[in-house]
């Protein structure tokens, strides 16, 4: 990471008062976009004070109604959006495409294309076994669906710090594909993802000069410019990445 993501890094001390007048100043009341910026600055511009604050209001959230994770009423999901985008603008105001920041995105992106490259030839054989049951006629099976999904993780300091932000940010990305039995053969032939032939590079938008010669995953284009709450700071640090195969299997009985 460069210089001003290692800083914005530094652990955040904050006291129970602060977390609790923070909370109550955000998420209470009428929301205005002022309170941010008094936030941050009482808070000594540390950006990752946002997550502590984020994290003090989920883990209450979940205490008071016993759940694992928390999932934010629609007011409440703006107004995190709306925290963790003045996050993400004040950290890539800072960020910078050093030589080694650009051949860590490059692994990042190529890391999803082989996550994706992986699940896709697996949901493939799958398939192929599955067709093959139908087609002598199996006793229970009659039809499938095949889900395929891209998680990804980050790594956004101590996991026991931040568990209830880090399970916000997390989850799926995207479905590489869904097949079914009928459509089977359009799926491999019609409807192969475009990462798996790189016949469709995504651009981003202002850096082609940079990565003119890089095959981008719409995977990457979706963390960068789409709902997610990711600074280009936290996909270069993502801690992992999940892919997964789901398969459905289908009977229909026929009543008369």
């Amino acid at each position: 990471m460069n210089e001003n993501a290692e800083k914005s890094n530094n652990k955040v001390n904050l006291t129970q008062e602060q977390l609790d007048k923070y909370v109550r100043m955000y998420f209470t009341g009428e929301y205005k976009h002022e309170k941010l910026s008094i936030i941050h600055a009482e808070c000594d511009n540390n950006i990752n004070s946002f997550l502590y604050i984020l994290e003090h209001f989920l883990k209450t959230k979940c205490n008071e109604l016993r759940l694992r994770k928390y999932i934010p009423l629609l007011q409440e999901k703006f107004r995190i959006d709306s925290l963790l985008r003045y996050r993400i603008y004040y950290l890539d105001e800072q960020f910078s495409w050093t030589e080694e920041n650009i051949k860590r995105f490059i692994y990042v992106n190529n890391a999803l294309i082989t996550s994706c490259e992986n699940a896709w030839n697996e949901a493939v054989s799958t398939a192929a076994i599955l067709e093959e049951r139908i087609m002598k006629n199996d006793p229970f099976f009659k039809d499938f669906e095949i889900i395929v999904t891209l998680d990804v993780f980050p790594s956004l300091g101590n996991e026991n710090e931040l568990k209830h932000v880090e399970n916000y940010f997390a989850g799926k990305i995207g479905t590489i594909a869904s097949i079914s039995y009928n459509l089977y053969k359009q799926c491999l032939n019609v409807w192969r993802p475009h990462d798996i032939d790189k016949t469709e590079s995504w651009e981003y938008w202002g850096y082609e000069h940079i990565f003119k010669d890089v095959y981008l995953t719409h995977f990457m284009h979706e963390l960068l410019f789409g709902s997610r709450a990711w600074s280009r700071d936290d996909i270069l640090s993502m801690n992992s990445i999940s892919a997964e195969v789901n398969v459905i299997h289908r009977n229909y009985t026929q009543l008369e």
